[in-house]
């Protein structure tokens, strides 16, 4: 007679599984609080917490970037927190807008990168929001739609105002214009300079659009990126590596395609930039608007923008704005700029640009006809 034996218990080494699996858990754990700690002790007064809600948009051919329609979130640095609200036309404007202009109702569209949207500034903060109390409280009923994106290049902007920006029927078109738009016009790629005529180069500009999609779709992710200074210290680093790779790789296929010279690239991209804000203004023009060029000073209060004698001379936009002569009268009596993060405009800068901006639209404004 067989004696039966007992096979041996599987539950010790199910128990020692679970266990080492804890413990992984536990340390990984750890050694993240640990490294956001270290992170936030070392890094906290130049890390910053802003999330850029951009998804991928269509405007007829071109696939790019836009703001995520109805988005709500928050940055936050040292020097303060700042929430933001996008309506459902993907603006930071806290009501939304059909295409048909109100009867009576003058619109007013603004285009531009992260000084334009208001990063380090409050929603009715922005030069947009200021400008528009500014005309209202001169009686006159009007819309300023704010189609600030960060990172925005002149080339998106363009391609937004062509398919889409146009269809709002604006009476005024604001170009908001920063030095590195000229250097974000090359990342996006999307148009080239063919003997002096702006062509289409390509249609699709989304990096990594995909992947950030699929992330904030994820409840942890969204709350990681308002919250973790780890998080944010790691998103920017492998941001600024991808768009320098970027640049670099768009900038030896110019030059590969074009036989460019190294010290020629300079004067290449300037001459895009120029030739991508007169295709902004011919389009405007077009459609019965009048162009405002926003020159958005550097931090030496020096002008952005490298065209100022074509803006006087009316060759590619109707006024020009010369924010380096405005905010000089302020330098030194108050901070034009938050001081550490990014570096945008402060309050003050918003405020002298929408005031100034104020004035010159509501005399535009006057010589035209009534609204319809």
């Amino acid at each position: 007679m067989s004696v039966p034996v007992a096979e041996p218990s599987r539950a010790p080494k199910a128990k020692g599984c679970l266990s080492s699996l804890m413990t992984l858990v536990v340390s990984i754990v750890l050694a993240l609080l640990i490294a956001e700690a270290l992170v936030y002790a070392l890094y906290r007064d130049r890390v910053v917490l802003y999330p850029r809600y951009v998804t991928d948009v269509w405007h007829g051919d071109f696939h790019i970037r836009g703001n995520v329609p109805g988005a709500r979130y928050r940055h936050k640095s040292i020097d303060g927190t700042w929430d933001f609200r996008i309506n459902e036309n993907g603006f930071r404007n806290d009501v939304d807008f059909e295409y048909e202009k109100p009867r009576g109702t003058h619109r007013i569209l603004v285009l531009g990168d992260s000084f334009t949207i208001g990063y380090e500034v409050e929603q009715d903060e922005t030069y947009s929001s200021v400008l528009e109390r500014y005309l209202r409280r001169e009686g006159l009923e009007v819309q300023v739609l704010n189609a600030g994106m960060s990172g925005s290049s002149t080339a998106e902007e363009l391609v937004f105002f062509e398919h889409e920006g146009v269809k709002y029927e604006p009476d005024i078109v604001i170009i908001g214009f920063y030095w590195n738009d000229l250097e974000d016009n090359l990342k996006a790629n999307l148009f080239r300079l063919e003997d002096d005529q702006l062509e289409t180069n390509a249609i699709e500009y989304v990096p990594a659009i995909k992947i950030r999609n699929r992330l904030q779709a994820i409840p942890l992710y969204g709350w990681l990126s308002q919250r973790s200074y780890l998080h944010n210290y790691l998103n920017n680093v492998a941001t600024g590596y991808f768009k320098t790779a970027m640049l670099r790789q768009n900038i030896a296929d110019l030059q590969s395609k074009t036989g460019l010279e190294s010290e020629d690239v300079e004067t290449y991209k300037t001459e895009l930039g120029r030739a991508l804000v007169s295709r902004v203004t011919s389009v405007a023009h077009a459609s019965g608007a009048k162009v405002i060029l926003l020159d958005i000073a550097s931090w030496d209060l020096k002008p952005s923008f490298p065209w100022r004698g074509d803006v006087d001379a009316g060759e590619i936009a109707d006024v020009y704005v010369d924010t380096a002569r405005l905010l000089s009268e302020y330098e030194s009596l108050a901070a034009l700029r938050v001081p550490n993060g990014h570096g945008h405009w402060a309050p003050l800068s918003h405020l002298v640009a929408g005031m100034e901006l104020g004035r010159i639209t509501s005399e535009l404004l006057g010589r035209t006809t009534d609204a319809p």
